[in-house]
């Protein structure tokens, strides 16, 4: 489920926000508890690279139109 929040992140990331927003709406379809708090309060890895680039990704999502909290 949260491919489609990866892919709207990448979206955003390339210009295409048309595109991110409709990702971000399949993704809520499917998980509509989703929430960028909730996934940064998830993290996969200790790893600081990785915690570099969730931060980017967040900004993304958070563009995308993904729910604050």
């Amino acid at each position: 489920m949260t491919s489609h929040f990866v892919l709207a992140a990448a979206l955003v990331g390339l210009g295409r926000m048309a595109e991110a927003r409709e990702a971000v709406r399949a993704g809520l379809d499917l998980n509509p508890t989703f929430t960028i708090a909730r996934y940064r309060a998830s993290p996969s890895s200790d790893n600081p690279r990785y915690f570099a680039s969730l931060t980017r990704i967040l900004d993304h999502l958070c563009k995308a139109g993904v729910p604050d909290g």
